[in-house]
């Protein structure tokens, strides 16, 4: 029994913890996110049981407004700040890690994401 206990309290401490909130529905979403860490439990994704490979934050800017999004990540790879133009002022910015809480933000990484959403709005 204790064997048990111990081996699920070592899968529930191995387990990655993001940062998971949505700008729409939390403003300190893009700021003040310290709150909103959670561990990323098992999700069904195309009929398999996957775990969480890391985070990954989603900046979203269409034309004035603009969302963040951050959460677990279940499939992909570590990308760092990609930009896509998905239509005429429609912009995303996408990053994903894979260690715990990596999709925090710095004021650097910030202005970096606003550089290239103007940057590649020029061109």
């Amino acid at each position: 029994r204790e064997l048990l206990l111990f081996l699920f309290s070592l899968s529930v401490s191995s387990a990655i913890m993001c940062y998971v909130c949505h700008s729409d529905y939390n403003n300190d979403c893009w700021e003040n996110y310290e709150g909103t860490e959670k561990g990323c439990e098992r999700k069904n994704i195309n009929g398999e049981r996957l775990a969480a490979i890391g985070c990954r934050t989603l900046r979203i800017t269409h034309g004035e407004e603009r969302s963040i999004i951050r959460e677990c990540a279940y499939t992909g790879e570590d990308v760092d700040d990609k930009v896509t133009r998905m239509s005429n002022k429609l912009y995303r910015s996408y990053t994903q890690c894979s260690k715990s809480k990596c999709n925090s933000s710095s004021s650097f990484f910030s202005l970096f994401s606003l550089g290239s959403l103007l940057l590649f709005a020029l061109f």
